[in-house]
């Protein structure tokens, strides 16, 4: 079919999807319960608790949630539907699930997990987020206030660097400034 990855595809949705979670790591103000679910995260990403990973060969919108326990009668239940693995996608988005509580129909679904797991274009991606929590305002390091500026700058030049915009000096200033000082305004825009 047209969504039939090979090894360019996946790599380049693989980069995609970091991008996108590290557009995601850049909006909006982070709060203390925010850091604090990412440091868990973080920490689980870290000590192998959590591996992720993201499936390429084609795209994939379900969610499946599979629990196994071997405390139980039932030793897999699942849950398969429309909720994203966020707080409000589980607890008060309107969202379509159902449990899977048979224990063949939940070995299916587990099997069917595995598949896309160990597939050839699911790509791992637990240390792609490690970096990118790292470069976050989620680090265990925060930046010092020189290296924000530098970033800041460096995001902020980003159009005119890539040709997409150009700066011009407001013609209030243009003219009382030296060669070389407007020079410096154009090279440091």
């Amino acid at each position: 079919t047209r969504f039939d990855a090979d090894r360019e595809t996946a790599r380049s949705r693989k980069a995609e999807l970091v991008d996108h979670l590290r557009i995601q790591l850049m909006r909006g103000v982070p709060t203390p319960p925010d850091r604090q679910t990412l440091k868990r995260l973080r920490d689980a990403l870290e000590s192998g608790k959590v591996a992720i990973r993201v499936f390429t060969a084609r795209p994939l919108h379900g969610k499946a949630y599979i629990f196994h326990r071997q405390d139980i009668t039932n030793p897999i239940t699942g849950f398969v539907g429309s909720s994203n693995l966020t707080y409000p996608g589980l607890t008060s988005n309107l969202e379509l699930n159902v449990d899977v509580i048979d224990n063949d129909a939940a070995q299916k679904l587990a099997f069917w997990f595995e598949d896309r797991w160990n597939d050839r274009f699911s790509l791992e991606v637990t240390a792609d987020l490690l970096d990118l929590l790292d470069e976050s305002w989620a680090s265990p390091n925060p930046r010092k206030p020189y290296e924000v500026f530098l970033k800041l700058c460096y995001d902020l030049g980003r159009d005119v660097r890539e040709g997409l915009a150009e700066y011009s000096l407001p013609a209030s200033i243009a003219h009382t400034l030296p060669d070389y000082q407007a020079t410096a305004v154009r090279t440091a825009s």
